[in-house]
């Protein structure tokens, strides 16, 4: 109860951040198969586009550990657009 309160919070905290920005926001939290249930919400709600993260697992560790932004690219009803984790050891270093 304690996981499913804080993470309500955390959506009620972003949606209040996104219409101070002047963006119209939706939100739900569901339980299960997270790529499964982002394409269901996107057929439900009639979504143009979904946004994913992806961490850039590749090879073992991607099968192991399975892909929500794979599973989401291959199984939407919609464009996908995935944004890839920045790697703090590629970036440069200050002079």
């Amino acid at each position: 109860m304690k996981f499913k309160q804080r993470g309500l919070e955390a959506l009620r905290s972003l949606v209040q951040e996104a219409t101070t920005a002047g963006v119209n926001t939706e939100f739900t939290q569901d339980f299960g198969n997270p790529g499964r249930t982002i394409c269901d919400f996107a057929q439900t709600w009639s979504v143009e586009t979904i946004l994913v993260g992806s961490r850039g697992l590749t090879g073992a560790k991607e099968m192991f550990l399975g892909s929500v932004s794979n599973y989401v690219t291959h199984h939407a009803p919609c464009s996908v657009l995935i944004v890839r984790e920045t790697l703090k050891k590629h970036e440069p270093k200050p002079l």
